[in-house]
């Protein structure tokens, strides 16, 4: 489990899903910021965006609802993968082990 540099602190998803930027997030013990490498994150981020362009391109049943629904569960989907490969350390950051 990976912890932040500075407080020791492991991290948690509600630091991961508070985050606006998922270059930098702010850790919940201290002010440290940890920075995952912009590489992965841009990915990532394209990859999501690829997705949620196709999801708004498909016809779906109940149109607007459906579709806001099915974008709601991906990026649920999305951020809690982003909280496990951190956390995990499939994604490089300035967090220790």
């Amino acid at each position: 489990m990976s912890k932040c540099a500075g407080c020791n602190k492991e991290l948690t998803f509600v630091s991961v899903l508070s985050a606006m930027n998922p270059y930098s997030l702010k850790c919940g013990g201290c002010d440290e910021r940890i920075k995952a490498k912009p590489a992965v994150v841009t990915i990532l981020v394209v990859l999501i965006v690829a997705v949620s362009l196709a999801i708004l391109a498909l016809p779906f049943p109940g149109a607007s609802t459906s579709k806001i629904v099915a974008l709601l569960v991906l990026g649920a989907v999305f951020e809690f993968g982003f909280y496990l490969a951190l956390k995990k350390g499939f994604i490089g950051s300035n967090l220790v082990p």
